[in-house]
């Protein structure tokens, strides 16, 4: 989600818990696979599209939703990380 605010993505703020979509994929090691090259595409992509971020956001819900997650639990994760993150930051961490 820090890529997409990085990148001011809107995707993460039209994301909805019960929009279909299919980026699950059999198994958690093939999920998180999958994961890892969204992400490498994204990063290393000076002009990437929209679809390649929004298969690399989609692809981290649906790991979490594997790992027994709620929308709700990764958000609030995300957000206390956030926050020490900012406090280190502020701190010269």
């Amino acid at each position: 989600m820090s890529i997409g605010t990085e990148l001011k993505s809107e995707h993460v703020r039209w994301f909805k818990e019960d929009k279909p979509f299919d980026f699950n994929y059999s198994n958690i090691t093939i999920q998180f696979n999958r994961l890892f090259d969204a992400v490498v595409r994204v990063s290393d992509s000076d002009n990437f599209e929209c679809e390649e971020y929004e298969e690399l956001f989609y692809t981290f819900i649906a790991l979490g939703k594997q790992l027994g997650f709620t929308w709700d639990q990764i958000e609030t994760a995300y957000l206390n990380k956030n926050k020490i993150n900012h406090a280190r930051q502020d701190n010269s961490y």
